[in-house]
């Protein structure tokens, strides 16, 4: 169950991290949805990401698009670069926006990119320099009350403090998320509540029982008013591990069996596959084997189901790479073949040719030495006969 509520617990963070718009900040205007801004909130909800990209730097290229609004679409530009884990991308756009907006005494937009930076650095995950340039986003932040970029960068410091298991340095940076939440009057959004839950996980993870239950009690009450089923259905599972550790096993049963059955109501695949886990869980603190085991059957079946069709297509994206470089080596060794046999022709040409040449040589010297000796021959001839005229 840990397992499961420690994944769930992460994709919450990493989507704060960068998709909450920081863009309300005191003495903006709160002017009507903008024909861009109806289309970002499309582009939002899309999965195919390289074409988001690319409506995305067309909304950019809007004529006289406001300043909020243009930094309202780069900012989902660079969500859009980290789903698809354009790492470099990512980094070197963020860097020249900052550069320029500094340039431009641009403070909110240079806040702002230090923040989807730090966003950047922790997917990687390099959660040093997540940290690093977070801070840089609360140094501009601070004199210029950007409330709602400070609560967004102190929330993901108090994460990687989570992570760490440093919980007095999570808890306070969470209660600080809080405070400027309220000085923002943001106090009704998911973003808030995630404050809360989170904190909630750090009292949770030191033991302070009675605290977290508070906390946990007032976000299913408020999730329940706002029919915010997905909220709802995190929160009561985070809340069962609390029950546990204070023993009360049945009512951590209502709860992980109302979560999953909200999950399963609403579609939550991710959230059915985590509910069935903690249930399952829970039933077997409770000694209760048998329906343990339905539970977590059915668990293991979603997980096939889910994620079989993915690993499917992997599988075969892997043979045909592998079946185009079998096929590419084998022509690379046809070739390589191909060029030898052709070496191998010209060399015996070439030699053949060196061969025949030597022999003609051969004869004709041979052939230059036997004239040579005939001459030398009839030479010591004559000279013989002229002694004997002349003794």
């Amino acid at each position: 169950m840990k397992g499961h509520l420690n994944k769930l617990f992460v994709l919450c963070i990493c989507i704060f991290v960068v998709i909450t718009p920081a863009f309300s900040q005191p003495g903006m205007a709160k002017a009507d949805s903008s024909t861009v801004l109806k289309q970002l909130a499309v582009i939002k909800k899309s999965t195919s990401h390289e074409t988001s990209i690319v409506l995305l730097q067309k909304l950019l290229a809007t004529p006289n698009l406001p300043d909020d609004e243009k930094l309202a679409v780069q900012s989902s530009l660079v969500h859009q670069y980290q789903q698809l884990q354009k790492w470099d991308t990512c980094l070197n756009y963020c860097q020249q926006q900052i550069n320029l907006a500094h340039q431009q005494n641009n403070a909110l937009a240079e806040a702002t990119f230090y923040k989807l930076m730090g966003g950047t650095y922790y997917y990687i995950p390099q959660k040093d320099n997540a940290i690093a340039y977070w801070k840089k986003c609360i140094a501009i932040a601070e004199p210029n009350n950007y409330y709602a970029l400070l609560a967004q960068c102190y929330h993901n410091v108090g994460v990687i403090s989570l992570e760490k298991a440093d919980y007095n340095a999570a808890e306070k940076y969470f209660i600080k998320a809080i405070d400027l939440s309220k000085q923002n009057n943001d106090t009704a959004s998911v973003t808030f509540s995630l404050h809360y839950r989170l904190l909630a996980t750090t009292y949770d993870s030191e033991n302070k029982l009675d605290k977290a239950a508070i906390i946990f009690q007032d976000i299913i009450a408020k999730s329940r008013a706002a029919k915010d089923s997905a909220n709802l259905v995190e929160s009561l599972l985070f809340y069962t591990n609390v029950l546990k550790k204070k023993k009360e096993f049945e009512k951590a049963l209502v709860l992980s069996h109302e979560a999953l059955s909200i999950a399963r109501k609403i579609n939550l695949i991710d959230g059915v596959i985590t509910a069935l886990n903690t249930h399952a869980a829970n039933l077997a603190d409770a000694q209760n084997y048998k329906e343990a085991y339905k539970y977590k059957y059915e668990e293991d079946d979603l997980l096939k189901t889910r994620f079989s069709g993915d690993l499917n297509k992997k599988i075969s994206e892997a043979e045909a790479k592998f079946k185009t470089s079998e096929i590419q080596y084998e022509n690379e060794i046809a070739s390589v073949k191909a060029k030898k046999r052709k070496t191998d022709l010209y060399s015996g040409i070439y030699q053949f040719a060196w061969y025949c040449r030597l022999n003609i040589l051969l004869f004709i010297s041979k052939k230059k030495c036997k004239a040579k000796n005939t001459n030398a021959t009839s030479g010591t001839g004559r000279k013989g006969k002229a002694k004997q005229r002349f003794a």
